[in-house]
């Protein structure tokens, strides 16, 4: 089957033998999953196993429905074999043309919906115990499917929540690098820069380098008179 290659190996064991009675088919059990599988594309081992309960789950239910039938018409054909005496084995050919042949009941003062109700009614609690386990049943599929619902739900608000903070860090940092005063970026480097740069490195080492002659400055000091010059 084309849907098992896409099963990990890790799931292939538990639906090798489905849990199915003789008589049962196993390629109805596998057309489920398979309807299942396409249906809501599992993405993990926990969803897997959940989704193999849940076709379980969906065949006991078909498996319950079918015996409330069979029930039905196991009563129908005691009650025509006792009616008509008709052998067991051909009452099932009489019952399938009951539709189609209804002079044959009205021989014995009975019509085919008469007779569903009478079986019914004899039959009403083995039925109710099929409901009950049908009701239960339900429950369980339900509960799967909700248990699935609320995990991918919790799985999309965290995806939610953790691109919704990608992205407000990412709005943070744009923002940081806007908000920058542009009066503390480094002037780029050119010529004028360069011989600034120069200037003030050469005042620091030599003081008064760059500032304006005098007689006072001790690179250029004033001459020197003698006493005896002055007074002549």
């Amino acid at each position: 089957m084309i849907f098992f290659t896409k099963i990990p190996p890790a799931i292939l064991p538990f639906i090798k033998e489905p849990p199915l009675l003789k008589g049962e088919s196993r390629q109805e059990f596998y057309d489920l999953l398979g309807a299942l599988i396409a249906e809501t594309a599992p993405v993990d081992t926990v969803e897997w196993l959940w989704l193999i309960r849940f076709t379980e789950c969906a065949s006991e239910i078909r498996r319950n429905r079918r015996s409330k039938a069979f029930l039905i018409d196991l009563q129908r054909t005691k009650d025509l074999n006792m009616m008509a005496s008709i052998p067991y084995d051909e009452c099932e050919g009489y019952l399938a043309n009951l539709t189609t042949d209804p002079d044959f009941l009205r021989r014995y003062g009975i019509d085919a919906r008469s007779m569903v109700a009478t079986a019914f009614v004899k039959i009403a609690s083995k039925l109710e115990v099929v409901d009950k386990e049908l009701e239960r049943l339900e429950r369980r599929s339900d509960k799967v499917i909700e248990q699935l619902e609320s995990r991918r739900e919790l799985f999309a608000h965290r995806a939610r929540r953790a691109a919704a903070n990608i992205v407000n860090a990412q709005y943070e940092e744009q923002r940081l690098i806007e908000s920058v005063d542009t009066s503390t970026v480094i002037e780029p480097m050119n010529e004028v820069n360069e011989q600034k740069i120069v200037d003030g490195d050469s005042a620091s080492i030599i003081p008064g380098l760059n500032e304006p002659d005098s007689d006072e400055s001790p690179l250029n000091p004033s001459p020197t008179t003698s006493p005896d010059e002055t007074q002549g």
